[in-house]
C-alpha cells in the first residue's frame, strides 16, 4: 500500500462525513438556516444564500471524494470549509453564543471546544489526505522524463 492509497482512503472518510453532513442540511433547511443565522454573523439575505450553498457544495465535495473524482480540489474546498466552521465556531464561543453548531443540521450540542476539536481533526485530515495523495504524483524533471520508466 503506498502513500496514495493511504491519503485515497482518508479521502473516502472525509467524504463520507461531508455526505452525512449535507443529507440533514438538504432536507429540513429551515432547521439549517435558523442554524446559519444563530451565529449571528451575516446578513438575513446573505444567511439564506449560505444556507441554500453550503450544504450542497459539501454534498457535491463528499460524492467527488466517496468516488474519487477530481479529488485533489474537493479536498482543497474541504480543508477551505474546516477552516471556516472553526473560523464561525470560535467566534461563537469567544461571544458567549449558546447555540447548536448546526454541523450535521441541528441537534448535535451547542458549541464547545470539542466541536472546535473536531472540526480541527477533519481540517487536518483534508491537508494530510491531499499531502498523501500529491506528493505521490509523479512530475517530469529534466534528469526523469514522464516517459521515462526508471
Amino acid at each position: 500500500m503506498n502513500r496514495r492509497d493511504v491519503g485515497r482512503y482518508v479521502s473516502v472518510v472525509i467524504g463520507l462525513v461531508f455526505l452525512l453532513a449535507s443529507w440533514r442540511k438538504l432536507h429540513f433547511p429551515y432547521e439549517f438556516l435558523g442554524g446559519v443565522y444563530s451565529y449571528e454573523l451575516v446578513t438575513r439575505e446573505t444567511g439564506v444564500y449560505l444556507s441554500i450553498l453550503l450544504p450542497w457544495l459539501e454534498f457535491v465535495v463528499g460524492i467527488c471524494l466517496v468516488v474519487d473524482m477530481l479529488t485533489e480540489g474537493a479536498l482543497v474546498i474541504s480543508a477551505v470549509l474546516c477552516l471556516a466552521f472553526v473560523g464561525a465556531q470560535a467566534w461563537a464561543l469567544w461571544q458567549g453564543l449558546t447555540i447548536s453548531c448546526s454541523c450535521f443540521g441541528g441537534g448535535e450540542g451547542i458549541v464547545s471546544y470539542t466541536t472546535i476539536g473536531r472540526t480541527i481533526v477533519l481540517l487536518a485530515m483534508s491537508a494530510v489526505s491531499l499531502w498523501l495523495i500529491v506528493s505521490n504524483v509523479r512530475r517530469p524533471t529534466i534528469l526523469r522524463p514522464l516517459n521515462d520508466t526508471a
